[in-house]
């Protein structure tokens, strides 16, 4: 993979399981719930139980018990409606160069014929 996306990847990853923490701890109806059997199923996971004992989890466990002990996020508006805005921009100036590409052709062919 492109070193360049790495950090986007595990950026993808982490997000997606929040998002899925997120989801269980709304169906459940008890974020510490969910917060214990993350940090159960990181102390019983040979990849991310520190040698020797249980001295503490390392990794992104630890962010998303946080995140789970923590209140629920709150759902944001402003993003959405920002994203609409910029994909409406994107579309109107795709169909504005579009409907005007044949005169845009035009005068550039008109300015060649002068030089």
């Amino acid at each position: 993979m492109c070193p360049l996306l790495d950090r986007m990847a595990q950026a993808v990853t982490d997000g997606a399981e929040r998002w899925a923490d997120e989801e269980t701890a709304t169906r459940l109806g008890d974020r510490s719930v969910v917060a214990r059997a993350l940090s159960r199923a990181a102390l019983h996971n040979p990849r991310t139980a520190p040698a020797g004992g249980v001295a503490g989890v390392g990794g992104q466990v630890v962010a998303r018990v946080e995140a789970m002990m923590s209140p629920a996020p709150r759902w944001r508006v402003a993003p959405v409606w920002i994203l609409i805005a910029l994909l409406l921009f994107g579309l109107s100036s795709a169909w504005a160069v579009g409907a005007n590409v044949d005169t845009l052709f035009d005068q550039a062919e008109v300015v060649q014929s002068w030089h």
